[in-house]
């Protein structure tokens, strides 16, 4: 075999050497073939509050960043809603959202709208049939399927549709 097609293929070889070698330490697998990963991932959001938010101008919005099947947080923040910008609110997790994992936002405008107390979250109630018979703040859950890439997500404004995510509150 020639010298050049030699060097060639021993360019390739090596080249998948080292992505066989990266395969192995980002990944693991236990006795049921699951797969494991730790520590952070390689997928960041942007989550956005759509110019509808800004009605709640001024007040606190509290967020944060589960995955889905474990209930794990991975990020949590709290801001401010802005009355004049579009969107009304923006922030990045950072690099956190793992490969192929669903991961779920959870987020909080502490609007106490006819009641509530201020700093607290105040769960939605429900009557039997599941209809809303109370809400004092605004909250809701953006769920995400399994991560491929970045994600950028904008949230539009449906009172009609919260949902109670008390729980993931205080930090």
């Amino acid at each position: 075999m020639s010298r050049a097609r030699w060097s060639h293929l021993s360019s390739r070889a090596a080249v998948l050497a080292i992505l066989l070698l990266a395969c192995m330490f980002t990944l693991g697998c236990d006795d049921d073939d699951e797969v494991i990963t730790s520590g952070s991932g390689p997928f960041s959001l942007r989550f956005s509050l759509a110019a509808e938010f800004q009605q709640y101008g001024g007040q606190t919005i509290s967020w944060a960043l589960l995955r889905s099947d474990t209930g794990e947080k991975l990020v949590a923040g709290r801001g401010t809603v802005s009355a004049t910008t579009n969107p009304a609110l923006s922030v990045n997790t950072g690099d956190v959202m793992l490969l192929g994992v669903p991961h779920e936002m959870h987020y909080w405008i502490d609007s106490n709208i006819g009641g509530g107390t201020e700093g607290e979250c105040d769960p939605v109630v429900r009557d039997e049939e599941g209809e809303i018979v109370e809400s004092f703040d605004m909250q809701w859950i953006a769920p995400f399927g399994g991560a491929t890439d970045d994600l950028v997500f904008i949230a539009i404004h449906r009172p009609e549709i919260v949902q109670d995510v008390c729980d993931t509150f205080p930090f």
